[in-house]
Order: C-alpha cells, then sequence, then structure tokens
C-alpha cells in the first residue's frame, strides 16, 4: 500500500511538472511574440527551471522511498514510524504542490492576459488611427520643414537644429489654433447674422420679438460667443508674437555669448556667425511672406467689405420699393372705401326718391313732367 501511495504521487508530480511546463512554454511563445521584455522572461525560465529540479529531487526521493518500501515488505505489514528524511520529503512534497498550484494559477493569468493583447492586437490593426491634434498639426510642420532649405540644417549643430524644429512646430500648433479660432469666429458671425436679420442696419442689435425672453437670451449667448471667440484670437496672436520674439532673443543671446567668449574656437565662431546669418535672412523671408498674407488678407476683407456694402444698399432698395407697394396698396384701398361709401349714398338717395314718388302718386298730385324719367332712376337702371 506504501508502495502504491508513492507512485501514485511520483506519477502526479511528473505529469502536473510536464503539464506546467508545456503550458508555460506555450505562453513563453506567445508573449515574446507579442514583445515580452526579457527581464520577465528570464524570471519565468527561472522559476520553471528551479520548478523542474524541485519536481525531480522530489521523485527521486519518493522513487527511493518506494524501494525500501518494497524490499523490506516481505514480512508482515507493521506501522513505521517516519525518519527525519521521510517528513523533511513530505514538507518538499507539500511544498512543491504549493509551488504547483501557484504556477498553475499565474500561467492561466499569463494565458488569458495573452489572449487579451492578442484582441487588442487585431483590433488595433483592423481600426484605423483616430485623428488627433498631433496628426492635424503633422501637415503643417511638414509644410515649415520643407519650406525651409535642405541646406539650412545640414551644417548645423544638434541642439541648433533641434531648437529650430522646436521652433518650427511651435509655430505650427499656434497656427493651427489660430485657424481653428478663426473658423470658429466665422461660423458664429454667419450664424449672429443669420438670426439679425436682413433689413437690419449694420451694428444694431436685432430685435427677436416673436421670441421675448428667449429671443434676447439668445442674443446675448451669441454676443458673448464671438466676444469670447475674438478674445482667444487675440490671446493666441499674443502669446505667438510673445514665444517667437522670446525664442529669438534668447537665441540671439547664445549665439552672441558662444561669439564673444575666449574658449571657443575661431571655426565655432564662424559657424556661429553663419547660422545668425541665415535666421536673420530666415526671419526677413518670414516677415516678406507676412506682409504677403496681411495683403491677400486685406484683399479679401476689402472685397468682403464691398460686397456687404453693395448688399446693405440692395436690401435698403427692397425695403423702399417694399414701402412704395404698401402705400400704393393702401391707398388703393381708401379709393375702394370711397367708391363704396359713394353707392350707398347714392343706394338711400333712390331709395327716398323711390319713397316720394310713391306717396306722390298715391296723393293724385303727380303729373306727366314728374314721371318722365330722372337721372337718379336712370343711373339706378343702369345698375
Amino acid at each position: 500500500m506504501h508502495d502504491s501511495n508513492a507512485y501514485v504521487t511520483l506519477d502526479s508530480v511528473e505529469d502536473c511538472a510536464d503539464d506546467v511546463q508545456g503550458q508555460a512554454m506555450d505562453i513563453l511563445a506567445g508573449l515574446t511574440s507579442l514583445g515580452i521584455s526579457e527581464a520577465l522572461r528570464e524570471k519565468v525560465q527561472n522559476a520553471l527551471s528551479q520548478l523542474d529540479q524541485a519536481s525531480s529531487s522530489a521523485a527521486a526521493g519518493i522513487a527511493g522511498r518506494g524501494k525500501k518500501g518494497s524490499t523490506g515488505g516481505s514480512g508482515p505489514a507493521s506501522p513505521t514510524r517516519l525518519t527525519p528524511a521521510e517528513v523533511t520529503l513530505k514538507k518538499q512534497v507539500e511544498a512543491l504542490d504549493k509551488k504547483l498550484a501557484m504556477s498553475r494559477s499565474i500561467m492561466r493569468k499569463l494565458y488569458h492576459k495573452n489572449v487579451e493583447l492578442e484582441k487588442e492586437l487585431r483590433v488595433s490593426q483592423v481600426n484605423s488611427q483616430p485623428i488627433t491634434s498631433v496628426s492635424m498639426v503633422k501637415p503643417l510642420e511638414s509644410d515649415l520643414i520643407s519650406s525651409r532649405p535642405a541646406t539650412a540644417l545640414a551644417g548645423l549643430p544638434a541642439h541648433l537644429a533641434a531648437a529650430l524644429q522646436e521652433r518650427d512646430q511651435t509655430i505650427a500648433q499656434l497656427q493651427l489654433a489660430l485657424e481653428s479660432a478663426r473658423r470658429r469666429n466665422q461660423i458664429l458671425e454667419s450664424q449672429f447674422g443669420a438670426v439679425s436679420g436682413s433689413s437690419l442696419p449694420p451694428g444694431t442689435v436685432p430685435q427677436l420679438g416673436g421670441l421675448g425672453m428667449a429671443g434676447a437670451k439668445l442674443q446675448q449667448q451669441q454676443q458673448q460667443g464671438i466676444r469670447d471667440v475674438l478674445a482667444q484670437s487675440a490671446l493666441h496672436l499674443t502669446k505667438y508674437q510673445q514665444i517667437r520674439d522670446d525664442y529669438n532673443r534668447l537665441l540671439y543671446k547664445r549665439t552672441s555669448a558662444i561669439s564673444s567668449s575666449k574658449t571657443t574656437t575661431q571655426e565655432a565662431k564662424s559657424l556661429v556667425g553663419e547660422v545668425t546669418q541665415r535666421l536673420t535672412k530666415e526671419i526677413q523671408e518670414r516677415e516678406a511672406e507676412a506682409a504677403l498674407y496681411s495683403a491677400r488678407l486685406y484683399e479679401s476683407e476689402k472685397q468682403m467689405s464691398d460686397w456687404y456694402v453693395e448688399k446693405r444698399l440692395l436690401e435698403q432698395q427692397i425695403s423702399r420699393l417694399k414701402e412704395e407697394v404698401a402705400q400704393r396698396d393702401k391707398l388703393d384701398s381708401e379709393m375702394e372705401v370711397c367708391l363704396c361709401g359713394m353707392f350707398e349714398r347714392l343706394r338711400l338717395l333712390e331709395e327716398t326718391n323711390a319713397q316720394l314718388t310713391a306717396r306722390l302718386e298715391q296723393a293724385g298730385v303727380m303729373t306727366s313732367d314728374t314721371r318722365t324719367s330722372t337721372p337718379q332712376t336712370e343711373m339706378l337702371s343702369m345698375r
């Protein structure tokens, strides 16, 4: 009986060790394909090797105990006390079982993590990358970098080239923020113009009488939104100018310090001078581009102003024509009222004349002259 228990324990230990090692190797292979770190991989491999050594030593001890029991089992079975070595071996087997259970739980967690990582990898491969502010800035950055000559950064030191690239990125981000603020301002202005109506002169606040308190609240919200956008645009412009001035000032200060240093070689001084000249030339080019864009902006604003003036003139002409049409309609209605009153008075006169004629006929005073047709009777017959 003792031998059978020993062999069963040996078989279970070997099966568990083989099972855990197989699962561990499969999970390690999967995690390696997903980019697991080398330190974590070495820790897992060391734990597996220690587990393998402990399982082999425990299996050898259990096998030796089984052989000893089989050689001394010819006599009658009698309860024997465990030796200290056997007690130690039993404790090792129990500790090994705990390690096996712990390793199984760890491998199970690693397996679930591997499955989740594979799912995330598939989802990230299928789905497209989201559009962020960084991806929106990249076209502007590429435009700035492409606008810079290729030879401008070729002979520069690494820190100066990095500083120039950082400045270009900052300028691109500020330009993007300014452009978004301008677009938002245009949208709010278009919405405000649509609500204000076409018959109001420029600079007046539209009166939304039909909406009451809601209309007044909407007006306040629109005006506040426009003021916020304009303030934000001015703030972005001020920050951009301040950052540009600070950067140029610090750059000139650094270059002057390098040039005036006694420890600087002549080659470094010449290089700094060349870089300063290039930066000055680039600043002049940027200022020329800014002047060109300002001229284009002035032309576009002038066209918009001319269009707005023409629109206002047409609106005034339309309002004047509407007033003339309203006056003509009013005059026509008054003429119709006068004609209706005149015909009503004529009808009353005819009725009175008919009554008087009937009275004269009854009295016998009427002559042949009175029976002749009168202008009133002729008009009545015409009607």
